[in-house]
């Protein structure tokens, strides 16, 4: 009779998280410099690739939630960013924004609805937020921010994932790791959507790094 011992399970185990990690694409650096970490990996079923982002700043969580909250400070800090509005404060935790992407003539601006929502594990204080596409918000709204929005000629994004993750990393330090998977729609030219994939990430923690001081309590 076949018998399920401890060390068969333990090699099930392993050889089912080798598959996982088999099956998984993995991380490839694309871009390390003033401390700023960027990486692309491929997406299932998807021409565009998702970015990692990573960096070390002198901060505390609640000053970079803080920066993150500040809708208006956009253009400041984010690659590309103008027009920020914020749709709807839902709750403390959880936001409606929206936002454009300048793009370079001759391609069509973007923008995007997306709605973020702030956790906390209050076991590591590590401080997650996320974003998910409602790029349908605003249709069947009239406030005057979604009435300004619905005349847009913009391309709506349509796929718009991602998170940020702040962890903090001792004596006043917080590393901050930003993933995201974007397809922005319409028709882009190959080397312009990938600069993009680099640019993006490697502009706005740049930014992020230069005007976190204004938020320091």
């Amino acid at each position: 009779m076949f018998r399920y011992t401890p060390i068969l399970a333990l090699l099930f185990s392993i050889f089912t998280s080798v598959k996982i990690l088999a099956a998984e694409p993995q991380w490839e650096s694309v871009k390390n410099e003033d401390g700023i970490h960027i990486y692309l990996r491929d997406v299932s079923g998807s021409d565009i690739q998702a970015f990692k982002g990573e960096v070390k700043i002198q901060s505390s969580i609640e000053s970079l939630l803080a920066l993150l909250l500040d809708e208006e400070s956009c253009p400041e800090w984010v690659y590309q960013c103008i027009e920020p509005a914020v749709v709807e404060r839902v709750s403390e935790d959880e936001h409606i924004f929206y936002q454009a992407n300048d793009m370079p003539f001759p391609s069509t601006n973007r923008d995007v609805l997306f709605r973020m929502r702030i956790t906390e594990d209050p076991t590591t204080k590590v401080a997650t937020v996320y974003f998910e596409n409602t790029a349908d918000y605003c249709k069947k709204k009239d406030s005057l921010v979604c009435k300004k929005i619905n005349r847009s000629e913009y391309v709506r994004i349509q796929t718009f994932t991602g998170f940020y993750q702040f962890t903090p990393a001792g004596n006043g330090w917080t590393h901050v790791t930003w993933e995201q998977h974007i397809e922005p729609g319409g028709n882009l030219p190959n080397w312009l959507v990938n600069s993009l994939l680099v640019d993006i990430p490697f502009n706005s923690l740049k930014g992020m790094v230069a005007l976190i001081s204004r938020y320091q309590k």
